[in-house]
Protein backbone atom coordinates (compact mmCIF):
# COMPACT_ATOMS: atom_id res chain seq x y z
CA UNK A 1 0.00 0.00 0.00
CA UNK A 2 1.51 3.29 -1.16
CA UNK A 3 -1.04 5.55 0.50
CA UNK A 4 -0.12 8.82 2.17
CA UNK A 5 -0.78 8.40 5.90
CA UNK A 6 -1.45 12.11 6.48
CA UNK A 7 -2.52 15.20 4.59
CA UNK A 8 -2.51 18.89 5.40
CA UNK A 9 -5.75 20.86 5.39
CA UNK A 10 -5.54 24.66 5.46
CA UNK A 11 -8.54 26.62 6.73
CA UNK A 12 -8.38 30.38 7.32
CA UNK A 13 -4.60 30.34 6.88
CA UNK A 14 -4.11 27.69 9.57
CA UNK A 15 -2.71 24.30 8.60
CA UNK A 16 -3.96 21.11 10.22
CA UNK A 17 -2.27 17.73 9.85
CA UNK A 18 -4.88 15.02 9.32
CA UNK A 19 -4.08 11.33 9.73
CA UNK A 20 -5.93 8.36 8.30
CA UNK A 21 -8.94 7.59 10.48
CA UNK A 22 -9.32 4.66 12.81
CA UNK A 23 -12.25 2.34 12.21
CA UNK A 24 -14.15 4.08 15.00
CA UNK A 25 -13.47 7.49 13.48
CA UNK A 26 -14.77 6.26 10.14
CA UNK A 27 -18.02 5.23 11.82
CA UNK A 28 -18.21 8.55 13.67
CA UNK A 29 -17.86 10.45 10.40
CA UNK A 30 -20.74 8.51 8.84
CA UNK A 31 -22.89 9.00 11.94
CA UNK A 32 -22.19 12.73 11.93
CA UNK A 33 -23.35 12.97 8.33
CA UNK A 34 -26.72 11.62 9.41
CA UNK A 35 -26.83 13.92 12.43
CA UNK A 36 -25.83 17.06 10.51
CA UNK A 37 -28.39 16.29 7.79
CA UNK A 38 -31.14 15.47 10.31
CA UNK A 39 -31.25 12.00 8.73
CA UNK A 40 -32.00 13.46 5.29
CA UNK A 41 -28.60 12.79 3.68
CA UNK A 42 -30.01 10.39 1.09
CA UNK A 43 -32.81 12.83 0.23
CA UNK A 44 -30.25 15.58 -0.34
CA UNK A 45 -28.32 13.30 -2.68
CA UNK A 46 -31.48 12.54 -4.63
CA UNK A 47 -32.61 16.19 -4.77
CA UNK A 48 -29.71 17.25 -6.96
CA UNK A 49 -30.27 21.00 -6.61
CA UNK A 50 -27.31 23.34 -6.36
CA UNK A 51 -28.08 24.14 -2.73
CA UNK A 52 -28.45 20.44 -1.88
CA UNK A 53 -25.09 19.68 -3.50
CA UNK A 54 -23.44 22.51 -1.58
CA UNK A 55 -25.01 21.36 1.68
CA UNK A 56 -23.82 17.80 1.05
CA UNK A 57 -20.28 19.13 0.66
CA UNK A 58 -20.66 21.14 3.85
CA UNK A 59 -22.06 18.13 5.72
CA UNK A 60 -19.26 15.89 4.44
CA UNK A 61 -16.62 18.46 5.36
CA UNK A 62 -17.97 19.13 8.83
CA UNK A 63 -18.50 15.43 9.54
CA UNK A 64 -14.91 14.61 8.58
CA UNK A 65 -13.30 17.64 10.17
CA UNK A 66 -15.16 17.46 13.49
CA UNK A 67 -13.77 13.96 13.91
CA UNK A 68 -10.32 14.34 12.37
CA UNK A 69 -9.56 17.97 13.37
CA UNK A 70 -11.04 18.31 16.87
CA UNK A 71 -9.49 21.76 17.44
CA UNK A 72 -11.19 23.28 14.40
CA UNK A 73 -14.36 24.44 16.17
CA UNK A 74 -12.40 26.31 18.79
CA UNK A 75 -10.14 27.83 16.13
CA UNK A 76 -13.21 28.99 14.18
CA UNK A 77 -14.76 30.40 17.37
CA UNK A 78 -17.81 28.13 17.57
CA UNK A 79 -18.98 25.53 20.07
CA UNK A 80 -21.48 24.15 17.59
CA UNK A 81 -20.56 23.78 13.91
CA UNK A 82 -24.15 24.55 12.97
CA UNK A 83 -23.46 28.10 14.19
CA UNK A 84 -20.71 28.74 11.63
CA UNK A 85 -21.25 31.92 9.62
CA UNK A 86 -22.03 31.01 5.99
CA UNK A 87 -18.80 32.33 4.49
CA UNK A 88 -16.72 30.52 7.09
CA UNK A 89 -18.61 27.40 6.06
CA UNK A 90 -17.68 28.19 2.48
CA UNK A 91 -13.98 28.30 3.46
CA UNK A 92 -14.39 24.92 5.13
CA UNK A 93 -15.94 23.50 1.94
CA UNK A 94 -13.14 24.94 -0.20
CA UNK A 95 -10.49 23.36 2.05
CA UNK A 96 -12.38 20.07 1.97
CA UNK A 97 -12.47 20.00 -1.83
CA UNK A 98 -8.91 21.20 -2.36
CA UNK A 99 -6.89 19.67 0.47
CA UNK A 100 -8.88 16.78 1.91
CA UNK A 101 -11.14 15.18 -0.68
CA UNK A 102 -8.50 13.87 -3.13
CA UNK A 103 -6.57 12.26 -0.26
CA UNK A 104 -9.78 10.84 1.26
CA UNK A 105 -10.84 9.34 -2.07
CA UNK A 106 -7.43 7.64 -2.46
CA UNK A 107 -7.87 6.20 1.04
CA UNK A 108 -11.39 4.93 0.30
CA UNK A 109 -10.31 3.45 -3.04
CA UNK A 110 -7.57 1.49 -1.28
CA UNK A 111 -9.87 0.52 1.60
CA UNK A 112 -12.59 -0.80 -0.70
CA UNK A 113 -10.15 -2.50 -3.07
CA UNK A 114 -10.88 -6.21 -3.33
CA UNK A 115 -14.42 -6.02 -2.01
CA UNK A 116 -16.99 -7.53 -4.31
CA UNK A 117 -18.99 -5.38 -6.72
CA UNK A 118 -22.19 -5.75 -4.73
CA UNK A 119 -20.65 -4.09 -1.66
CA UNK A 120 -19.24 -1.23 -3.75
CA UNK A 121 -22.64 -0.72 -5.39
CA UNK A 122 -24.29 -0.59 -1.96
CA UNK A 123 -21.78 2.10 -0.90
CA UNK A 124 -22.54 4.22 -3.95
CA UNK A 125 -26.28 3.83 -3.39
CA UNK A 126 -25.94 5.08 0.17
CA UNK A 127 -24.68 8.45 -1.04
CA UNK A 128 -20.95 8.04 -0.34
CA UNK A 129 -19.02 11.29 -0.42
CA UNK A 130 -17.63 10.79 -3.92
CA UNK A 131 -21.04 11.59 -5.42
CA UNK A 132 -21.58 14.73 -3.37
CA UNK A 133 -18.09 16.16 -3.89
CA UNK A 134 -18.02 15.48 -7.61
CA UNK A 135 -21.50 16.96 -8.01
CA UNK A 136 -20.47 20.02 -6.02
CA UNK A 137 -17.86 20.85 -8.63
CA UNK A 138 -20.49 21.29 -11.35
Amino acid sequence: MNLEQTTTVTINNKAYEVALPTTGQQMDIENKKMFLSSNTYRDLVLTGTRSAKYNLLLIDALAAFTVLIPALGKDLGVDNYLDLPPFVGKEVVKAYKKDFYPWWQAFLKELYSGLDDEEETDEQASGETDSSASQGEQ
